[in-house]
């Protein structure tokens, strides 16, 4: 529990400040942002959703081989950057 906890807040916090220089260089616009007039960039996004993904990775690669690693996190990877189609 104590490794899922310094998982969770290590990624929050690393997470919220790459959010934050990637959203003022204008490289990413996130088309939901619940407190738009407080942060400029999703904390929903950087504090709960990228951690949450994260300690599900580690708990499944935990004792897992290279390769299945590297698979994993394709997988994981390409969920998280998955853009909806243009209408």
């Amino acid at each position: 529990m104590k490794d899922k906890i310094i998982i969770f807040f290590m990624t929050s916090y690393i997470a919220t400040v790459a959010g934050v220089i990637v959203v003022e260089e204008k490289m990413i616009d996130y088309p939901v942002n619940l407190f738009s007039q407080y942060f400029s960039s999703s904390l929903l996004y950087e504090m709960i959703l990228v951690p949450i993904v994260c300690i599900y990775f580690y708990q499944t690669t935990f004792h897992s081989s290279y390769s299945r690693i590297a698979l994993q996190c394709a997988i994981y990877t390409s969920i998280l950057t998955f853009n909806r189609s243009p209408s």
